[in-house]
């Protein structure tokens, strides 16, 4: 509903930008999860969100899989470009503070 909606939401006074992870649009949109998707719906949802952002110039952010990705998303016109995942900078910042694993391997 959101992605149908991104225009208005981006029209919205005081709001500065949208963030897409990849892979939640993903599952939102009834696809498996993918740091960076080939269902072509949820590609036209994240290019619709990217040229919303651009077109009010507020700030379009995502994460994608890697530097590469990345380098090809500013290219793309997105504002920010975050390879890797949320979760996985967390574990990483965990693992290197404390002297216990925190998931099984």
């Amino acid at each position: 509903e959101a992605i149908d909606n991104v225009e208005a939401i981006m029209d919205v006074e005081g709001l500065d930008g949208a963030f897409i992870g990849p892979c939640d649009l993903s599952i939102s949109l009834g696809e498996p999860p993918q740091g960076t998707p080939t269902a072509q719906h949820v590609i036209d949802a994240i290019n619709k969100t990217r040229d919303a952002c651009k077109t009010r110039n507020k700030l379009g952010m995502i994460f994608v899989g890697d530097k590469h990705r990345a380098q090809e998303a500013l290219e793309e016109g997105w504002s920010f470009a975050a390879p890797g995942a949320d979760v996985m900078w967390l574990r990483t910042l965990i693992e290197d503070i404390v002297d216990i694993p925190i998931m099984k391997k």
